[in-house]
């Protein structure tokens, strides 16, 4: 014993510092117990359904008043129009299904009330007392019934009603046709006014801003700036193209000398060119005036070439003589050329651009009276199509007028009932007998798969360290030899599962008080003094007189320093009896392994001690420190009564402090479930 001590590994008790529904199990289903459930407890569903279809019977007949029904057959005749083709008039051929929905109008139901003298009822309840069908799917037959309390006014009632319902009928849909008719002349008029309104304000705008079309106008316009935009682009293009040859011709005449140095060659070479000159000059004059650009500037060289001849005296071959640059004021004649084309491109780019605005302007002014020219012209086909709309309306209301006549006819008038209606008192019963019933089964099913409690083995599936030691069957139900024969089976393996030591401690929990812990433990203790082993039982005890004071071991067990010995209680050979006192006061106390050892010390001439636990939540510590030096921790738990959450939490507990296995016994099980 003191060697499963000195290893005992006591960790924090973090199971019972948790919430229970941490601890909260998966339903599982089990068949067996299921229909044992049922099997107990369907004579109380079979009673209480018969009690309720009893009581339904019965209620159904003090309760129930006896009715009468009346019903009347109305049929709807198809239109026939004179003519060769189709008259479009108004609200004439009804929906069926809506002749239906009109009958039980207001005013309809108002009306009976008052000409029979139904006194204080209402119109809603008389609404529920009259019922209206159709003949059939492809029937143009009515029916309408009504069930009274008395069988002449039902039939009263029914007649009347339907004659009412034709009456207002009738006057519906002649009275419709005619309010269109008057409805829509005098929207014609209104309508009329608002179309030459319309006409007059668009005429003023139109000419106010001097237009007879926006649409034409602005395309037209559009399409001018189109094109001007084309000829601007190019005119810009030109406008360059001259700009660069401008540029590269004035660089070149600046770059070239005015006169150059020439020869006897030279001088014949002036002839030539003058003579050259001359024939250029007379050209143009075929094509040109002298007031051209480019004769004047000819005749400007020619001249100035013929005086550079003429100042030049004759010389010997061999002398130098200068004179005018030809070639440079060739180039100066095709400057001015160019000049005058860059001119005349850069005068069409302003032209172009002053048109393109000008358009622009006025497309932006057609643009700014657009919106209201629109509006304007909108209300003016708007007034039209609507007064067109009017007069093919006040055509078709005027032959509707001509044309409506009554298509209703009472078929079969409602006779006086002979039988009341059948008070349905059987069928209430036997569906509250089958109503109460189902429902009674499913909520045996319910409890029975929904019992959270701790039943069978399969409950315990899973829970680590603790085993299933066995079930005791309930002792008021079977005989002594069968409840014995189940007691030695789970003695059996509380023994195998027992270090071969001594003492063997044995620790018997249970959730609550009446689960059978007690009297197990004295059971096993019995037993095993028959065999000669010597036990110790620890009971708990709640109420301590003077016997009992001197055999508790509270002072024993708590206090460190105290070296008494309790008066063991014998209870017969190799039986003895102590307590451990349970109140308020447990939990202050505290417990530590060295105390534990000791107080098991003191026993160590039994072979069996058995202590039967408080709450472990009471104290946790102590509780730990008991439960993992014990050899066994043995859990009592009673037939479906422990919630399987709570017991899994205690065997959590033990599985958490305790390096030793622990059994659970399933007691005051019924004869079906002792396993």
């Amino acid at each position: 014993m003191s060697e499963n001590l000195e290893t005992i590994d006591l960790p924090e008790m973090s199971a019972l510092a948790e919430p229970e529904e941490s601890l909260a199990l998966p339903i599982a289903i089990d068949i067996k117990y299921i229909l044992h459930v049922v099997k107990r407890r369907i004579v109380f569903v079979v009673i209480a359904a018969v009690l309720a279809g009893a009581g339904a019977f019965v209620l159904r007949s003090k309760t129930v008043v006896k009715q009468w029904a009346a019903k009347c057959v109305v049929i709807k005749h198809d239109k026939h129009l004179s003519g060769s083709k189709d008259v479009p008039y108004l609200y004439q051929d009804t929906n069926f299904k809506t002749l239906v929905e009109t009958v039980k109008l207001r005013e309809n139901l108002q009306r009976v009330i008052d000409e029979l003298n139904l006194g204080s009822i209402t119109t809603g309840e008389l609404a529920n007392a009259v019922e209206v069908t159709e003949g059939g799917k492809n029937s143009n037959v009515l029916n309408v019934e009504t069930t009274w309390t008395e069988p002449v006014m039902a039939s009263k009632i029914t007649n009347r009603m339907v004659e009412i319902f034709i009456e207002s009928h009738n006057r519906i849909l002649n009275s419709a046709a005619d309010k269109v008719y008057r409805y829509y002349v005098t929207q014609k008029e209104v309508q009329t006014k608002r179309l030459s309104v319309a006409q007059d304000d668009f005429l003023r705008f139109k000419e106010a801003h001097g237009v007879v079309s926006v649409d034409s106008e602005m395309m037209l316009k559009l399409e001018k700036i189109s094109v001007l935009e084309l000829k601007l682009e190019e005119a810009i293009m030109l406008e360059k193209e001259y700009a660069t040859q401008l540029e590269s011709m004035r660089e070149t005449v600046d770059s070239l000398p005015d006169t150059v140095k020439l020869s006897e060659t030279f001088r014949s070479g002036q002839d030539e060119l003058a003579r050259e000159m001359q024939i250029q000059l007379d050209t143009l004059r075929q094509k040109y005036t002298d007031d051209n650009p480019k004769v004047k500037a000819l005749i400007a060289q020619l001249d100035s070439v013929k005086k550079n001849m003429g100042s030049k005296d004759e010389k010997s071959s061999g002398e130098e003589t200068y004179g005018t640059n030809t070639f440079k004021e060739s180039l100066k004649v095709e400057l001015v050329e160019i000049e005058n084309f860059y001119s005349s491109s850069k005068e069409k780019v302003i032209g172009y651009t002053t048109a393109m605005e000008k358009y622009s302007a006025e497309v932006s002014e057609l643009g700014s009276i657009e919106k209201e020219y629109f509006d304007l012209e909108r209300k003016v086909d708007q007034a039209s199509d609507l007064l067109v709309t009017i007069n093919d309306k006040i055509v078709q209301a005027k032959m509707a007028k001509e044309v409506n006549v009554s298509d209703l006819e009472i078929l079969e008038y409602a006779s006086i009932p002979d039988e009341h209606l059948p008070t349905r008192k059987k069928l209430m019963a036997i569906g509250a007998f089958m109503g109460t019933g189902f429902i009674g089964t499913l909520i045996l099913l319910g409890a029975a798969v929904l019992n959270g409690k701790v039943k069978t083995k399969a409950d315990i599936k899973g829970w680590g360290k603790v085993d299933m030691f066995g079930t005791l069957p309930d002792r008021s139900l079977v005989t002594e030899t069968e409840y014995f024969v189940r007691l030695q089976m789970a003695v059996k393996k509380i023994d195998d599962a027992l270090p071969n030591q001594r003492p063997c401690v044995v620790n018997v929990s249970s959730f609550e008080n009446g689960e059978g812990r007690t009297t197990l433990m004295n059971e096993y203790a019995y037993l095993k003094t028959h065999v000669g082993k010597k036990v110790l039982v620890i009971e708990q005890t709640r109420a301590v007189d003077t016997i009992i004071n001197q055999s508790v071991v509270n002072s024993h067990l708590f206090e460190h320093n105290y070296t008494g010995y309790p008066k063991l209680i014998r209870v017969c050979d190799n039986l003895d009896k102590l307590y451990l006192h349970i109140d308020e006061s447990i939990c202050r106390l505290n417990l530590s392994l060295e105390m534990v050892e000791r107080f098991y010390a003191r026993w160590m001439n039994y072979d069996y001690v058995l202590i039967e636990m408080f709450q472990p939540d009471m104290n946790i510590q102590v509780a730990s420190q008991l439960i993992g030096a014990a050899d066994l921790n043995l859990l009592i738990t009673k037939f479906q009564d422990t919630p399987k959450g709570k017991m899994k939490k205690i065997a959590a507990d033990i599985a958490a402090v305790s390096k030793n296995r622990a059994g659970m016994i399933i007691n005051f099980t019924t004869p079906a479930f002792t396993e």
